[in-house]
C-alpha cells in the first residue's frame, strides 16, 4: 500500500527526531541507566573535547584507568558501571565518578581545566540551569572521574568547574522527564549528604548522531596516557647479609610515575610517587625494604602528561612582580630580586610592606602547577608575625592566572587571581 504524507520533508526530520528523542544535529549521547531513573545527557564535545573525551573513554573502557582499589591498569572495563551516586546536596547537586563511594579516590590522572568561551570572553556554558553535568574536582586543574548533575543554577562555580553536557530528550523520554528523573535523586532521603538508598548506576551508553560525532577520537584530545612501563632490578648480596637491592626506570619529562610493592603478588602498596620535569633515568634503593621480607615484587604505573599542553609559567620570576589578588582578603604583590629567593612585599592598600624573609619557585611543580613559596614577616602593620604561603599557580594565559594554596600551618586554605610582571 502507498502511504503518501501531507507533511513537507523537513517536518518528517523534526517529528522523528521529537520520536527518538535525538537532535537534527550531529551530536554525542550519554544515556544513564540509575536506580533513581534514567536520563540522557548531551555532551558538549566541540565546545569542551578533553572533559568528553574523558568522560567518554572511562564510560565505554575505551581509555585506560587505574583501579585505586587492587592499583591494577583497566582497559576494556566501563569505569562508571556499578558504582553509586555517593554524595548529594538537595537544591544543588547529585554528584558521582568515584569507585570507592567516597569521593577520595579517581582515575589515577588529572586532566587541566579547559572553559569554552566566546569572543568576549564569557563563558559559553556557564552553570546556569538545572540538569548540567560538570567536573568535580580539588582544585585548579585536579579533574578526573568525578562529576556532579546541577539541580538548580550555580553561578559560583563558573571558571571553577567545567560544564560538559545537559540534560536532553533520549530512549528514555523528553527532557522534562529527564530533569524529574534528576530531581527526584536529588530528593532522596539522605543521612548527612549520603543517600540511605543507593543510588546505583547500573549503565552508561554513548550513542553518536551523526558522521562528525561518530569521528570524535577520545584518544586525540591530549588526555594523560596511563601505561606501565618496565623496570630493572639489580640484588647484591654479601656474606655480612648487608646486601645491595636498588630498583631501576627510566622517567621521562613530563610524567608521573608511582612505584607499588607487594608480598603476594595479590595486594599491592603504594612505595613512592614522584611528578618528573626532565627526563632522566632513577635508582632507587629499596634495600631497607627487602630486609624484613622473604619475597617482594614490584611494579611501576606511569602517567603520561605530556600530551596536555600547559605552557606554565616562566623559567624564573626573579627581577619581576607578583601580584597576588585574594579571593577572601587583602592583596599582595611580591617584588622578587635578582636571585629570584628574596626580595620584598608590599600591599597595594599601603597598610603593610616589607622584605621577604625567604621566597623560592619552581616552574611546572606538579602536571599543571607551577608553585611558590614565601615566608614574611609583618603581614599587619606593627606585627611580628612570620606569614608563610605555600601556593600552587596555574598560568591561564602567559602572564597571569589563578592559584590555590594554604597560609602558615595551621593551615588556612586561600585562593585568587594573580599578575605575573616580569622584568622591564
Amino acid at each position: 500500500m502507498l502511504h503518501c504524507s501531507l507533511l513537507p520533508p523537513s517536518s518528517l526530520i523534526f517529528l522523528a527526531s521529537l520520536l527518538f528523542g535525538i537532535s537534527a544535529k550531529a551530536q554525542i549521547f550519554a544515556d544513564f541507566e540509575t536506580t533513581g531513573g534514567n536520563f540522557t545527557m548531551e555532551m558538549f564535545h566541540q565546545d569542551q573535547p578533553m572533559a568528553v573525551a574523558n568522560f567518554i573513554g572511562l564510560a565505554d573502557g575505551s581509555i585506560t584507568w587505574l583501579d585505586q582499589n587492587d592499583l591494577k591498569l583497566k582497559r576494556g572495563v566501563p569505569f562508571y558501571d556499578g558504582i553509586k551516586f555517593h554524595r548529594v546536596i538537595k537544591d544543588f547537586m547529585t554528584q558521582g565518578g568515584s569507585r570507592n563511594g567516597r569521593g577520595t579516590d579517581g582515575p589515577g590522572y588529572q586532566f587541566v581545566d579547559q572553559f569554552a568561551r566566546d569572543p568576549a570572553g564569557a563563558l559559553i556554558h556557564p552553570h546556569a540551569q538545572q540538569g548540567l553535568i560538570s567536573m568535580a574536582n580539588s582544585g585548579i586543574n585536579t579533574n578526573g572521574s568525578q562529576f556532579f548533575i546541577t539541580d538548580v543554577p550555580t553561578p559560583w562555580l563558573d571558571g571553577k568547574h567545567i560544564v560538559f553536557g545537559r540534560i536532553a530528550a533520549g530512549p528514555f523520554g523528553t527532557r522534562d522527564e529527564g530533569i524529574a528523573a534528576i530531581t527526584a535523586m536529588n530528593n532522596t532521603p539522605l543521612l548527612g549528604s549520603t543517600p540511605i538508598t543507593d543510588l546505583v548506576i547500573n549503565k552508561i551508553a554513548i550513542r553518536r548522531v551523526g558522521d562528525e560525532a561518530v569521528a570524535f577520537d577520545v584518544h586525540a584530545q591530549a588526555l594523560p596516557i596511563l601505561s606501565a612501563p618496565p623496570a630493572k632490578f639489580l640484588l647484591e648480596q654479601s656474606a655480612e647479609g648487608n646486601g645491595i637491592a636498588e630498583l631501576s626506570y627510566a622517567k621521562p619529562a613530563l610524567t608521573q610515575i608511582d612505584v607499588i610493592s607487594s608480598d603476594d603478588l595479590l595486594s599491592w602498596t603504594a612505595m613512592k610517587s614522584a611528578f618528573y620535569r626532565a627526563s632522566d633515568p632513577v635508582t632507587d634503593d629499596v634495600s631497607s625494604l627487602l630486609a624484613s621480607k622473604s619475597a617482594q615484587f614490584f611494579r611501576l604505573i606511569q602517567v603520561d602528561y605530556s600530551p596536555t599542553p600547559y605552557a606554565g609559567g616562566p623559567p624564573s620570576v626573579a627581577d619581576g612582580r607578583l601580584k597576588l589578588n585574594f579571593d577572601a582578603t587583602f592583596d599582595i604583590d611580591l617584588i622578587i630580586d635578582a636571585t629570584g629567593t628574596d626580595g620584598a612585599w608590599d600591599r597595594p592598600d599601603g597598610q603593610g610592606g616589607g622584605t621577604l624573609e625567604a621566597f623560592s619557585y619552581t616552574q611546572r611543580a606538579a602536571a599543571f602547577t607551577d608553585r611558590i613559596r614565601v615566608n614574611f614577616e609583618g603581614l599587619v602593620s606593627g606585627s611580628a608575625f612570620v606569614f608563610i604561603m605555600d601556593i600552587r599557580l596555574s598560568f591561564d594565559t602567559l602572564t597571569g592566572g589563578r592559584f590555590q594554596g594554604t597560609t602558615n600551618s595551621s593551615p588556612r586554605a586561600v585562593s585568587g587571581t594573580f599578575e605575573w610582571v616580569p622584568p622591564q
